[in-house]
């Protein structure tokens, strides 16, 4: 209807300054891969700093941040913390 293109056209107009993920691209039919590269490098677009941004990025990627495990013997760094890897 007119007013469902007339609303598509208006949130495409809204998101636009934005639009760090390329959205309402008609010829993505609603997929949108994220490159994280071009999202760290736009930061400034999501109000977020450089930093906050990399904070972020396990939970944008679905995942929890790795959490800080007490040492163990055999696996200490040179801070003394052993870091457990979920994941490849």
């Amino acid at each position: 209807s007119d007013e469902r293109q007339g609303f598509a056209e208006w949130v495409t107009h809204a998101i636009a300054p934005r639009n760090v993920a390329g959205l309402a691209d008609h010829g993505r039919r609603n997929l949108y891969p994220v490159d994280f590269d071009a999202l760290i490098e736009r930061h400034a677009l999501l109000g977020m700093s450089r930093d906050q941004l990399l904070q972020a990025l396990p939970a944008l990627r679905g995942m929890s941040p790795e959490p800080l495990l007490p040492p163990l013997p055999a696996e200490t760094g040179t801070s003394g913390t052993r870091h457990l890897r979920i994941g490849a």
